[in-house]
């Protein structure tokens, strides 16, 4: 159901704002000190896919030399061994330390940017309808009771801040009190270094062609949806049926619709382009209509300003994809 994406979103949202809360204030007042990068520490998810974790070692102005392993585990190696790097620490706890680098606030941000684009598209596709309406409640009022049966709810979720801004922190150990048999081999990273390389020039170069494919498929999208609605003609129609997709995972639905063309006697039936999860129209709904004179039966749903801005989707995110694909080709050819 649509209200679930925005439940999502704000999940999503909370998670984004406490990252980047932590990121901009937690360490505001913190010393920067010169660090180095000793070594790194794999991490494998359940899926298999494979991070690094930093370990760097630096001097705390009170407690002496420390080590901490850094708070953000990435695919690539971003460091070289025996590389300078700027530490953010606390004077009065030196079991806290930080990379000075923004990628937690980008983290962040990322977090919450999907969050808001979930929120977005339960707005844009939700029907304010009452029987939507109703919907929406019922399942937030199970959400929410649902919520709150764990033992004190909110102090859940005020738990559950302070951990992740806990974990952002980094805990930094004293030296001899570091596990440095957790940590890679030479011989591992140079084979890993080789490895990513290989991998990261191919995802790079895919990025970059789905890109340019989603780019120039929203502008052939984009060009004849502009000429349809130019000469379109409009008409009132009526939801006759919803038309049932099944797959594997979910179930959809695309209303059918009816309308009578200014200048024919009898009345065409078309489905419409988009179907969703949760019927936006119900059957008798009244809609408008565009149509192309010439061809009645090549028509669509007016759905206003989202008549242009959907065509317009798949080549935004095909300017994200090309943008990160050249920008990781850009870093692997400095590295």
């Amino acid at each position: 159901m649509e209200i679930l994406f925005l439940w999502v979103g704000l999940l999503f949202a909370w998670i984004g704002i406490v990252i980047v809360k932590s990121a901009m204030f937690d360490f505001a007042e913190a010393e920067r000190v010169d660090g180095e990068l000793i070594g790194y520490i794999p991490n494998v998810d359940s899926e298999g896919s494979q991070t690094f974790s930093p370990v760097i070692a630096f001097h705390h102005p009170v407690g002496g030399r420390r080590i901490f392993q850094g708070e953000i585990g990435t695919g690539h190696i971003p460091y070289a061994i025996g590389q300078r790097v700027r530490v953010l620490v606390n004077r009065d706890d030196p079991g806290r330390a930080r990379l000075d680098s923004n990628a937690l606030l980008y983290f962040g941000l990322i977090f919450a940017a999907l969050g808001l684009g979930c929120c977005v598209l339960f707005f844009a596709i939700f029907s304010w309808g009452p029987f939507s309406i109703g919907s929406a409640i019922v399942v937030t009022l199970l959400l929410a009771r649902k919520a709150f049966q764990l033992q004190d709810g909110l102090g859940k979720f005020a738990e559950a801040s302070g951990f992740i801004r806990g974990a952002l922190a980094g805990q930094a150990f004293e030296e001899a009190r570091f596990d440095r048999s957790r940590m890679m081999s030479s011989a591992d990273m140079a084979m890993d270094q080789r490895r990513i390389a290989r991998v990261s020039v191919i995802v790079s170069v895919v990025m970059i062609v789905l890109g340019i494919a989603g780019i120039a498929g929203s502008a052939w999208w984009e060009d004849r949806r502009i000429s349809f609605v130019q000469s379109a003609v409009a008409a009132e129609g009526h939801v006759v049926d919803l038309v049932e997709s099944r797959d594997s995972d979910s179930t959809t639905w695309a209303p059918l619709v009816e309308f009578k063309p200014v200048s024919s006697p009898g009345t065409v039936r078309f489905r419409h382009s988009v179907s969703s999860s949760h019927p936006s129209w119900h059957v008798g709904d009244s809609v408008e209509v565009l149509y192309d004179p010439k061809n009645a039966s090549q028509a669509m749903i007016d759905q206003g300003r989202w008549n242009l801005i959907v065509p317009l989707i798949p080549g935004a995110i095909g300017v994200v994809f090309a943008l990160l694909g050249i920008n990781a080709l850009i870093r692997i050819s400095r590295a």
